[in-house]
């Protein structure tokens, strides 16, 4: 739980359904963007413990 405390931020903007994960219980929020030809992703949630999960 405490690696969830590390994610990087995602902000108000990002929080919308088209990055909302359905079907969870929690709330979680992940965006990915390619840069490079890698890769990069962000995530974010409601609940502590999925955020850890997610780290």
């Amino acid at each position: 739980m405490q690696w969830g405390e590390r994610l990087e931020p995602v902000n108000d903007g990002e929080r919308s359904e088209i990055n909302r994960v359905a079907g969870c219980e929690s709330h979680v929020w992940l965006i990915g963007q390619c840069q490079d030809g890698r890769w990069h992703f962000r995530a974010a949630s409601d609940a502590r413990l999925i955020r850890g999960l997610l780290a």
